[in-house]
């Protein structure tokens, strides 16, 4: 996919982003103070990856070059060098349970409508990361909210939602532990490049 490449930048930099305290080390130099500012590392993490397409190999790829260890669900199990460990959609909540980091880059279907829901929230790791860059209705908006305000997960970078536009008046625009973008995690420097290379193999 032409886009893989963009989504799996896209995710890789958002956590960076709250790992690394980018912000704090600003207002230090603003400051002029002289202060160490210690920061988490990707390095031994644990990333769970629900489906395993083009954009989540990528994301695989990226994370395993960092040193963090993968879970993935898929339709068939199979571990390789980038897969660690391997399961189907019914693992999703075992797996969550150790998960740092939690990717949805499934397909929406009526299996995973709504997979990502009250038990999933209850069995996820205290303190994870949920990355979205699927489709909003895997999510059931509900329990992420509940399970950001009662601290079972830190923080949610969503970039696809239940209705596109997003409503001016969905909390979710507002709540501290969100980080939300336009369904624009495609939109990377290097997309035309790749479709035109992608139409000329195809050519």
């Amino acid at each position: 996919s032409a886009q893989a490449m963009a989504i799996s930048e896209y995710v890789v930099g958002q956590v960076l982003a709250l790992y690394q305290p980018i912000q704090q080390q600003r207002d230090i130099q603003a400051a002029k103070t002289w202060q160490i500012t210690p920061f988490r590392e990707i390095w031994r993490t644990n990333w769970l990856i629900a489906g395993f397409g083009p954009i989540a190999q990528e994301t695989a790829k990226k994370v395993k070059a960092f040193g963090a260890t993968t879970s993935v669900v898929r339709r068939s199990p199979e571990t390789g060098p980038t897969v660690d460990r391997a399961g189907t959609l019914a693992d999703l909540n075992t797996f969550a349970a150790d998960a740092d980091v939690v990717v949805i880059a499934c397909p929406l279907n009526d299996q995973t409508r709504g997979a990502v829901g009250e038990e999933f929230f209850k069995a996820v790791k205290p303190g994870a990361i949920l990355i979205n860059i699927a489709r909003g209705p895997i999510i059931d908006d509900v329990a992420l909210m509940r399970a950001l305000d009662d601290g079972r997960v830190e923080q949610a970078v969503l970039d696809v939602f239940h209705t596109e536009p997003l409503p001016t008046d969905d909390p979710l625009w507002s709540h501290p532990k969100v980080r939300m973008t336009c369904h624009t995690s495609f939109a990377g420097s290097g997309g035309q490049l790749r479709w035109q290379e992608l139409f000329l193999n195809s050519l």
